[in-house]
């Protein structure tokens, strides 16, 4: 298993997001499975400040692009919430 971790995914904007989808695809010429056959373990606090040109992650690209870039966060991933405050 090959798992990459992403901290700061608050910090991604959708736009973004499909380029680090993209990239492992390219590297490991596997371009029919989501992130090229690797593991994300993505984390982040999506109550941190809005992004600055861009939308959220889990938003849809804006400027009419969704069939050209689909929103791979809501095909996916699946989130967890935590609630207690350690």
């Amino acid at each position: 298993m090959q798992l990459v971790i992403k901290n700061g995914i608050s910090f991604v904007g959708v736009k973004m997001f499909i380029v680090i989808y993209n990239k492992p695809r390219s590297v490991k010429h596997i371009e029919n499975e989501f992130f090229g056959g690797l593991d994300f373990m993505i984390t982040g606090d999506f109550y941190e400040a809005s992004l600055v040109k861009d939308s959220w992650i889990f938003q849809n690209v804006k400027d009419n692009l969704n069939a050209l870039a689909p929103n791979f966060w809501q095909t996916y991933v699946q989130c967890y919430e935590f609630y207690k405050v350690m």
